[in-house]
């Protein structure tokens, strides 16, 4: 599973397909080769031919008794593509700059360093896919890649809401906490006193109601017994049922 969270860096994403002229004629690892060059990332990728079921409900904003549409379902379906989630900042934007016009012929005279000038042929064999909006590429990434987790981004308003509701007081209890226990000397181990202490003060952190139970074991007789040892306090999310007590040794007992 991929999740793709921009809590830290705010990235967006979106959708591209090479489509199968350009995957046929061997320009995938061109392709490739730009996205690098414009600091696109690809979080998820794989080679997959359509059905025709599976090309119809990716096109199903397209009206069906339009006159490109089934020389484009037959198009989408007849050889494998090379599907993309890619991320970068202003992703969709950026992308749809870099494939250029959607026909590779007016692209050569437009905008001659885009994908589909370099390797589409006319307005139908046009190279690329890309998504046209934020909602439309996550629709469409969700359609290839079912198991990636895409996680919107909050903005500096939210972002900042947030540590100041959640994260400031917590941070300003443990400084307190900090000066006045003077742990160490040592500015690591400081450090690692305030991890742990915020940690352990972490009102997210689960609550278990459990009772601490020692079990004793015995060592098998091929192994120097019957001798006991012990194994470390356990901690269960249950208690002993109320007719158990405990022996000396700890173990409980049931009557």
């Amino acid at each position: 599973m991929v999740r793709v969270s921009s809590a830290l860096f705010p990235m967006e994403v979106t959708l591209a397909i090479i489509k199968p002229d350009a995957l046929e004629a061997g320009y995938k690892k061109e392709i490739l080769h730009v996205l690098k060059k414009y600091k696109f990332v690809i979080l998820n990728s794989g080679r997959i031919k359509l059905t025709r079921l599976r090309a119809e409900e990716f096109y199903d904003d397209h009206t069906k008794n339009a006159p490109y549409y089934e020389p484009m379902i037959q198009y989408m379906m007849r050889r494998p593509i090379f599907v993309m989630a890619l991320a970068r900042d202003n992703c969709v934007r950026a992308f749809r700059n870099l494939m250029g016009p959607k026909d590779a012929t007016k692209a050569r005279r437009t905008h001659p360093q885009s994908l589909r000038a370099m390797f589409g042929k006319d307005g139908r064999f046009n190279a690329i896919h890309g998504s046209d909006s934020a909602e439309r590429a996550r629709r469409e990434i969700k359609f290839f890649f079912s198991d990636m987790i895409l996680e919107p981004y909050p903005n500096k308003e939210i972002a900042d809401s947030y540590f100041k509701e959640k994260v400031n007081p917590l941070l300003i209890k443990g400084l307190a906490a900090l000066a006045k226990a003077r742990p160490s000397s040592d500015p690591i181990a400081t450090c690692k006193w305030l991890a742990r202490w915020l940690h352990d003060h972490n009102p997210k952190l689960p609550k278990l109601s459990a009772d601490v139970l020692p079990y004793r074991l015995l060592v098998p007789e091929d192994m120097g017994g019957p001798k006991p040892f012990y194994i470390p306090p356990m901690r269960f999310n249950f208690s002993p049922p109320q007719d158990a007590h405990r022996d000396p040794s700890g173990f409980p007992q049931f009557h």
